[in-house]
């Protein structure tokens, strides 16, 4: 049983080409998956590595990737072998944050479906995230959702103008999820890996493409944790050596 409660644009996959470029082309080599669950709790630690896809590039860095239960998320991308941390995104219910440390600038805006198309390129929001990261049926939400179709391998769900359809596996993973906003696509996204055994809902492998179909986010998660709970909440405090983001006129 399922329970319910409760285009043209300077954005993620634009900044991380050039970030990333920084990495190099490396080969994307992810270890073999090591499931450390063994605990209920829904908040997540991934690490592994992210490869982005562009037209005609490849590029690819080290991903290490906190989300809270209480939606709060820290993604950072480092670069392969030398380890140093050159692009971070940090969000919550009300603020995103995007931080450049090879260009050495910030963002910190309101965390808003334009804010989000705008700097990650489309609305995925943090409950989305929060559902395929927990890779389950059962979820549940801050704000009601109508099932509007229901199988026990499909189920659309509306809210408003936005609808997502979600295909799950035979033993109740999410395997892919679409968005549409006001009948256009926002994202498509697929899980292509679980780890093997019964009650393995952690995602391994994650593919993002957005709206155009032109570009490609690939998340490999080679471990994996859930703790129930993070010894300090998520930090949004400026480092001091980056600056606030100024468009180049």
């Amino acid at each position: 049983m399922i329970r319910i409660e409760g285009r043209s644009r300077r954005h993620f996959f634009g900044f991380s080409a050039g970030v990333l470029f920084f990495a190099g082309c490396a080969t994307f080599l992810p270890r073999v998956p090591v499931s450390l669950e063994g605990s209920s709790s829904q908040n997540f630690i991934g690490t592994g590595k992210v490869l982005l896809t562009q037209p005609g590039q490849n590029h690819s860095g080290d991903l290490y990737l906190h989300f809270a239960e209480s939606r709060q998320l820290r993604l950072r991308i480092f670069t392969p072998l030398i380890g140093t941390l050159i692009y971070e995104v940090r969000a919550d219910a009300t603020r995103l944050m995007i931080l450049d440390y090879q260009e050495g600038w910030y963002v910190l805006e309101e965390n808003t479906k334009q804010s989000r198309r705008k700097w990650l390129g489309m609305d995925l929001s943090l409950e989305e995230l929060g559902w395929l990261l927990q890779g389950g049926k059962t979820f549940s939400t801050q704000e009601e959702w109508r099932i509007i179709g229901e199988t026990p391998e499909r189920m659309r769900l509306s809210r408003g103008k936005t609808e997502l359809k979600i295909r799950f596996d035979s033993l109740g993973r999410i395997r892919r999820l679409e968005k549409q906003v006001e009948g256009l696509p926002e994202y498509e996204l697929e899980i292509s890996k679980y780890p093997e055994g019964p009650g393995a809902l952690t995602p391994r492998r994650l593919k993002v493409t957005d709206f155009s179909g032109s570009h490609q986010l690939l998340l490999v998660f080679s471990e994996v944790r859930r703790p129930l709970a993070f010894k300090q909440p998520f930090s949004f405090e400026v480092p001091e050596n980056l600056t606030p983001y100024r468009p180049e006129s």
